[in-house]
């Protein structure tokens, strides 16, 4: 008896041993985007390399090394902040407690006993492979110019240009842009090459540019491109029908008088033809900005900006290139978000917009019948701001650059970064038409669309050229799909015509214009002055419906079809429950939720219990092969006090996204209340807001 108990003992040991050292390896692993390292436990130094000395304009700069530095637990966030003054400029974070500091190595060492030094960054890690030469390889014989961006530390933009045409004279570099945004700047290359040894030259190119110490990334700009009447059936009504004259139905968001009115939504794409009648307005004329106009002027609170600029539609027209739609996609796109058409015809005013009270902003940024669009000399961050500045809270993108392998770059790290400083603004991004999703849709502060069939009897099959999730780190994208195959909008080449498009170009204005209908909702009916873009999010995602394919691969086609209607309806049974803007201030912090069931939940119990917790999260750093940096966990205590999350796949990568969720039934609830609690598990930052949004049987949902 004895030895049985002994041997399961020493069994139980070896476990617990085995799992402790395992969890062990895994939090000593920093994962990069082309390699693991594997970090043992013990302090790990190198000797001091030979610095690169060169001269510039007769005075010498000496640039170190890029270090891949790890800080001691104890030591958590002290390392940069108080103790090494001459690196701070030049740091960023990767991941949990990583960084890369580019920096001299021996004030690194007069502090070892708060850090442990890792690595030094290779040139092999500046780079994807897969996206950068297989672009390489398909496109080296073309005569088009190749557009490289580079991201390098802040303070060396003109370090690195004076090097890069001292090295490659013979070359025929132009130089497109600089932009800074926070730590880092951005240098966008311009190659003219001819076709002789033009791959030979490229690789030469991108190989020197690896081993420059102020470089940390490289990657390709490619070509922007377009992501190619039931779809307000599908998701303004309770029961999906064919009779468009119910009411009850297809005018429900009326009961409730939401229509759009005092919503600004931003847009950019090919071109507006603004003398449709989903546009036109015979007392005002459009304002034009142009590009260049730097000062353009704008009243600084929004309920001056609807009082200032009076066209009914289009708030401001800005022009990159030219001011009118030669392709046909940006009409169609906008009138399916605002177009509100100015006829008696009743077979065009069925298929206005899905927020026709709703005013644009508008950015131009096609050319011509060009199917490719452009931003020009400006960032993504200064596209995004200027609608910001005109008072646009929602933005509809159905653009993107493709063919990125749904990695996590530059753009969606600048994406994340313009939603984290504006954390009221939600940019709604088509997912893309292709086998993976594209840039910036791949950010985690956004909301990404998929496409399904615009047929009510196909409305959760997914369209075959809708680009499928997972991200390349887990991430679940799309969060949602809506109809988009094909959607009957605003035709550019009559004054008030229609016609059919397909794509998730077209799902994409669908969502905006419903998003603003939600926003408006909030705004009336719970006095919610600006819901966050992390509320908001998190409402697209309650408000889907799903079947049991898409509950058994969220990763692949998201979290379900988007029905806004279910807001409204949970709203209305009184089974809606919203908490804004909460905030935590430091790693394991702890929020206790407690909500008690009404007599129908006790007694029916028929009702589902849903629980969604979103976080608008700080920008990913395009090294690290995981884009999640704050990290929150939602726990929920039932019956049994296990920890659940909605469907297989969120539990195995809950930690990979900014989203949690829970999924219960009442069936299961044997008590009168419920509770749960939040746990900020990791946080890099001072304060760390989320969202929680719950729909069940509740009298009352509180915090503790």
């Amino acid at each position: 008896m004895f030895k049985i108990f002994y041997n399961l003992l020493f069994f139980c040991i070896i476990i617990i041993l085995y799992c402790a050292s395992s969890c062990e390896k895994k939090n000593n692993v920093i994962f990069l985007k082309n390699r693991n390292i594997t970090f043992n436990g013990s302090t790990k130094y190198y000797r001091i390399h030979k610095m690169t000395t060169m001269s510039i304009n007769t005075k010498k700069y000496i640039i170190p090394e890029i270090w891949i530095v790890r800080e001691k637990k104890k030591y958590y966030l002290r390392f940069f902040e108080n103790k090494i003054n001459e690196c701070i400029s030049y740091f960023h974070l990767i991941s949990s407690k990583t960084y890369i500091v580019l920096c001299e190595y021996k004030y690194l060492e007069k502090n070892r006993k708060y850090i442990d030094i890792i690595d030094k960054l290779k040139p092999r890690d500046k780079y994807s492979y897969n996206n950068l030469f297989n672009f390489i390889k398909k496109n080296h014989n073309n005569n088009n110019n190749i557009f490289i961006k580079i991201s390098l530390f802040y303070g060396l933009e003109k370090t690195i240009k004076q090097k890069i045409k001292k090295k490659f004279l013979k070359y025929n570099i132009y130089f497109i842009k600089e932009k800074t945004i926070e730590k880092t700047s951005f240098i966008n290359v311009n190659l003219y090459l001819n076709t002789k040894d033009r791959k030979k030259k490229i690789y030469q190119f991108i190989e020197w540019c690896s081993k420059q110490n102020e470089i940390f990334w490289i990657e390709i700009v490619k070509k922007i491109q377009h992501f190619n009447q039931n779809a307000r059936i599908i998701t303004q009504n309770h029961e999906f029908t064919k009779n468009i004259k119910d009411k009850k139905t297809l005018h429900f968001f009326n009961f409730y008088k939401l229509d759009g009115s005092d919503q600004i939504v931003g847009c950019g794409d090919s071109g507006i033809r603004i003398d449709s009648c989903f546009f036109k307005d015979h007392n005002h004329n459009v304002t034009f900005i142009h590009n260049q106009e730097k000062n353009y002027h704008h009243p600084k609170k929004k309920e001056k900006i609807l009082h200032y600029y009076h066209h009914r539609k289009i708030i401001v027209y800005r022009s990159y290139q030219d001011n009118d739609d030669g392709y046909g996609h940006g009409t169609h796109v906008a009138a399916s978000i605002i177009g509100d058409p100015l006829t008696n015809d009743k077979k065009i005013i069925q298929f206005q917009g899905m927020a026709p009270k709703a005013r644009l902003v508008f950015s131009d940024l096609g050319k011509g019948n060009d199917d490719s669009l452009t931003l020009g000399d400006i960032s993504l961050y200064d596209y995004f701001q200027f609608h910001y500045d005109m008072g646009a809270r929602i933005n509809s993108d159905s653009w993107g650059w493709p063919d990125v392998n749904s990695e996590y770059g530059s753009n969606s790290a600048e994406m994340d970064r313009f939603v984290w400083d504006h954390p009221d603004f939600l940019a709604v991004f088509a997912c893309g038409n292709g086998d993976g999703i594209a840039e910036p849709a791949v950010a985690k502060n956004i909301l990404t669309v998929g496409v399904s069939k615009n047929n009510i009897n196909e409305i959760f099959v997914v369209s075959d050229f809708s680009s499928r999730g997972p991200t390349a780190d887990g991430r679940v994208k799309p969060e949602i799909i809506a109809p988009g195959d094909p959607v009957y909008s605003a035709d550019y080449k009559t004054e008030c015509g229609i016609k059919a498009m397909s794509g998730t170009s077209m799902a994409t204005p669908i969502v905006a214009g419903n998003m603003a209908l939600l926003r408006q909702f909030y705004q009336k009916y719970y006095s919610i002055k600006s819901p966050s873009a992390a509320l908001l999010k998190g409402t697209a995602i309650l408000a889907t419906i799903q079947n049991n394919k898409i509950l058994k691969h969220p990763e692949s086609y998201g979290y379900g079809l988007f029905k806004p209607f279910n807001i409204l309806s949970f709203h209305n049974k009184g089974n809606l429950f919203i908490f804004d803007n909460i905030n935590f201030k430091k790693t394991n912090q702890i929020h206790f939720y407690t909500c008690i069931l009404n007599d129908i939940g006790i007694k029916k119990q028929k009702n589902k219990l849903k629980i969604i917790l979103t976080w608008t999260d700080l920008p990913g750093h395009v090294l690290s092969k995981y884009a999640l940096i704050n990290d929150l966990d939602l726990i929920y205590n039932a019956d049994k006090n296990k920890k659940k999350r909605i469907y297989k796949y969120t539990k195995k990568n809950g930690k990979k996204n900014n989203i949690e969720i829970i999924l219960d039934s009442f069936e299961k609830i044997n008590k009168k209340n419920i509770s749960f609690f939040i746990k900020a598990n990791k946080i890099h930052t001072k304060n760390q807001k989320y969202s929680l949004l719950l729909t069940g049987s509740f009298l009352i949902c509180q915090k503790k």
